[in-house]
This record gives C-alpha cells, structure tokens and sequence, in this order.
C-alpha cells in the first residue's frame, strides 16, 4: 500500500492546486538548509580527560541522520508514522538527526501546477506542515506531537480525504508548543514563505540519489533503506553500531533481541 511515485499526464479532469512560482530551486533549498545546518551537522566527540585512575565517562554517541520524505496523506506514510517511526522516536531520538520532507511524489505541470498524488487537500496540508517545521525550528520535541496527530488522523480516515484538512487541523493545532501560533502557521502555507519552503521541499526530494521511487522513503546517513522502513529502530541500532565502532546504546539491547 506504499504510495508509489507517478507519471505526469496532462488531464483537464485532473485536480491540481495553482501556486505562484516565486524564487528558484536553489534559492528556496538555501533558506531551509541554512534554518536547519545547526541541526544537521555533527559535533565530534570531546576528548576524554587525563587519565588518573578514575572512570572515564561514557564518550557520547554519533548521532544518525535519519531523512523521512513523505506526503501528508499517503496513507503508508501515517501507519509508518504513529507505528514504527514514532516508536524509533521515543526510544532512540537522542542518537538520531531527524529531518521530516513533506512533498514526496508531488509533480509539478508546465504552467508551475502542483499536482498532488491525492488531491489538493494534500497540497495544502504539504504547504502547513512544512511550515509547522519551520515555526517549530525542526526540533522534534516541538513538531511531533502535530504530525503525528495528523497522521493518526489520515490512517482513521482514509481514503476519505474530503475536509481532512480541516478536521486535522481543527484538533492538532492543539499539539503545537505555545510558542507557535496557530494563525501563523496559517498564513505561512498561504503567503510566499510556505512557497520557498515548499520549493525547498521539492529541492530536496528532486534531488535525491539514488532517487526516490515511493513514500514513505527513509534514509540512514544518506542511504535509502528502501521497503525495509518498518523495521527502522533495528536499522539506526545497527548504523549507530557501525558508525561508532563501539556496540549499539544501551535502548538497542532490547530493540534487537
């Protein structure tokens, strides 16, 4: 039930959401990837201290960027949300760099239509978590509790999608920290600045490789884990192995038996 990429076809019947064209690519990737450097970059452990016969503390793990490219109403992707990635979350978010994608198989026409693989309810709830993400400063703490309230709206939905988005948001604007306002998440989707992040969006799913083919699409330090996304707390368990060359964290020692 993976929500498999598609072709663009011309269809006058086809819905499709207009939305103004504004900077380019690039231009739009600089302003999401600069909010999120500080996010994405890893610090290196500290060196450990003289040793005079006293325990060492434990040295800190590296940490596993963890990229999920999604679509607001793919289906697959809220029962891999609320399912295994929520529970990746709570027992492993401290050894993970999470960065959440929403725009997955979108397409956009010549005349700069986007098109969404299940209608304009998911263009628009694209545009307002996109700027959930941004309001939220990408910290998962802060926007987790709304997507994963959205999703768990979608799979008790689904596929009756008619005025989703207005149920999702009646209830999960109630999950934002307080900090975020509700009506300025609002106007961001409406206005120019949900269009960049939107670009950015695109930006970053246009130009993964190997490229993506379905959603939900996972990566592990920039390695697709392909239909294997059901088991991601086992798959960052083992890449925290590799990458540390020291064993897995101690959550692991359950989640692998």
């Amino acid at each position: 039930r993976r929500c498999e990429a598609y072709a663009t076809e011309e269809d006058d019947d086809e819905e499709t959401v207009k939305m103004k064209s504004g900077l380019g690519l690039f231009t739009a990737a600089v302003v999401l990837l600069a909010a999120q450097s500080a996010l994405s970059v890893r610090t290196p452990a500290p060196a450990r201290p003289e040793h005079r016969g006293e325990e060492w503390p434990p040295m800190p793990y590296l940490p596993v960027e963890v990229n999920y490219y999604l679509e607001s109403l793919c289906p697959t992707c809220a029962e891999f949300a609320v399912g295994p990635f929520d529970a990746a979350i709570k027992d492993l978010e401290q050894y993970m760099k999470i960065t959440l994608v929403p725009y997955g198989n979108t397409k956009v026409s010549d005349n700069g239509t986007y098109v969404c693989q299940h209608g304009p309810e998911e263009c628009y709830l694209d545009l307002y978590e996109n700027c959930v993400l941004h309001y939220t400063g990408y910290d998962v703490k802060q926007y987790w509790p709304f997507m994963k309230c959205a999703d768990a709206i979608v799979v008790s939905r689904f596929p009756n999608v008619d005025g989703i988005s207005k149920a999702i948001l009646d209830a999960c604007n109630k999950e934002l920290p307080p900090s975020v306002d509700p009506q300025k998440v609002a106007g961001c989707a409406h206005g120019s600045l949900g269009q960049e992040l939107l670009r950015a969006a695109r930006f970053q799913t246009e130009f993964l490789d190997p490229p993506h083919t379905y959603v939900p699409w996972v990566t592990l330090d920039k390695k697709p884990v392909g239909l294997h996304f059901n088991n991601i707390s086992k798959l960052i368990c083992a890449e925290l192995d590799q990458l540390n060359n020291r064993g897995p964290p101690p959550p692991c020692k359950k989640i692998m038996a």
